[in-house]
């Protein structure tokens, strides 16, 4: 017995098979190993070298040549800095004439905030003598140096949003009725 299960020979057994199916009769298997042979490579033909290996596509740059893609983070500095100052040069002083006319008592915030409102619009010039100058220097020392530049980035953001919680915070101060309240 083979491991079909019958007593035929393997041998007689495909051959059997193979008489059963026309198109695995002997011409058509001859015919189909000529054309499986027709596509081998010759054996007397040296084989051709590897396909050259191309190099990767010149992609277009997507800034000028020697840009350092600092421009949305000088405009982000600049935004940052006309909110800090329309914060300290306009809402402040509003809320100073208020603090005036009720002639309360401010807390030490408070009063801290109205001093530094006072020493931006007394001291203005000294952003573009020494602020402009220091912050070019630092913008070409971080040019090149992305972390650096990262931190600087998150430092002034962190610098407005601290400024404006403490202002906000000043400034609310004072309208809030000191003491227990009494219903």
């Amino acid at each position: 017995m083979n491991a079909t299960g019958n007593d035929k020979p393997e041998s007689a057994s495909f051959a059997a098979d193979s008489r059963s199916s026309p198109l695995c009769d002997g011409l058509s298997l001859r015919l189909n190993w000529r054309l499986i042979r027709s596509f081998r490579r010759p054996r007397n033909v040296a084989m051709s070298s590897p396909p050259p290996v191309l190099p990767p596509p010149v992609l277009p740059p997507t800034r000028p040549a020697g840009s350092s893609g600092l421009g949305w983070i000088v405009v982000f500095h600049v935004v940052v800095f006309a909110t800090a100052s329309v914060f300290l040069l306009k809402l402040v002083p509003a809320f100073t004439k208020v603090f005036a006319e009720r002639r309360a008592d401010l807390p030490g915030m408070t009063l801290l905030l109205i001093d530094i409102s006072n020493w931006w619009k007394d001291n203005w010039f000294v952003l573009p003598v020494v602020g402009l100058p220091a912050y070019a220097v630092l913008m070409w020392l971080v040019r090149a140096n992305r972390p650096a530049l990262r931190v600087l980035t998150y430092g002034v953001f962190a610098c407005l949003l601290l400024l404006l919680a403490f202002g906000g915070v000043a400034l609310y101060l004072p309208l809030v009725p000191a003491g227990p309240q009494q219903l």
